[in-house]
């Protein structure tokens, strides 16, 4: 915050409950109750605005909590292998932290994961970033993806056909609101301009992208 650097990727709420994967270090460990107080209280102290000696008010970062969700639990142990997960284990363990983080310590932002739960990208999954993430769980701030997480569904998960169709799919299955992306923003631009516009090359994804859903992303962004 001195820095003036206001936004943390961080903290990590993943459980350490699968030994091969090559991320443990990063995470809280293996127990729901201690990932759900540890991750609560660092984002309170990224996030909470305190007067000094003098009065002053440093201003605050917004933390992130990652990754939504069962990242931390890859099928194989190999990083990005897909997630595969039991509802109610899923419920009874995963869960918990990010209710303690969104419900209790007000997280401000939440980046998805790059793997699949349940079969499906994250970054394109109604279910998790829908359904549990702003339904379930009352997530109200900004989602934002893993690196290049969209393009991956070309380059990595392999259902989109280039990176129009990508942007197309997160659009309409998701509720991500920005992209991570290494380069090109203005591509990324396009992209979603051409989805809201409409084309008829990809059968499996709808003519056009409301507009609504684009602004629903930017009123939460800004």
């Amino acid at each position: 915050r001195a820095a003036g650097i206001t936004w943390l990727f961080s903290p990590i709420l993943g459980l350490a409950l699968q030994p091969y994967w090559s991320r443990v270090y990063e995470t809280f460990g293996e127990s729901p109750l201690v990932a759900s107080t540890f991750g609560a209280q660092l984002i309170r102290g990224i996030q909470d605005v305190q007067e000094d000696e003098d009065g002053a008010v440093p201003s605050r970062a917004a933390a992130c909590a990652k990754h939504f969700i069962g990242y931390s639990m890859p099928r194989t142990g190999h990083d990005r292998s897909p997630a595969w997960i039991p509802r109610r284990h899923l419920y009874q363990y995963f869960v918990p932290p990010w209710r303690e983080a969104i419900e209790n310590a007000g997280v401000l932002t939440v980046m998805e994961s790059y793997s699949e739960f349940d079969g499906v990208p994250n970054v394109a999954n109604f279910d998790s970033t829908r359904k549990l993430l702003r339904e379930r769980l009352g997530f109200d701030g900004v989602l934002v993806t893993d690196y290049h997480e969209i393009m991956n569904l070309v380059e990595w998960h392999r259902i989109a056909a280039d990176g129009d169709e990508a942007v197309k799919l997160m659009l309409r299955d998701s509720s991500v609101d920005m992209s991570m992306i290494p380069a090109d923003a203005e591509g990324f631009a396009n992209q979603v301009q051409i989805a809201v516009v409409g084309n008829s090359g990809y059968p499996r994804v709808p003519e056009h992208i409301a507009v609504e859903r684009v602004n629903e992303s930017a009123e939460r962004v800004v």
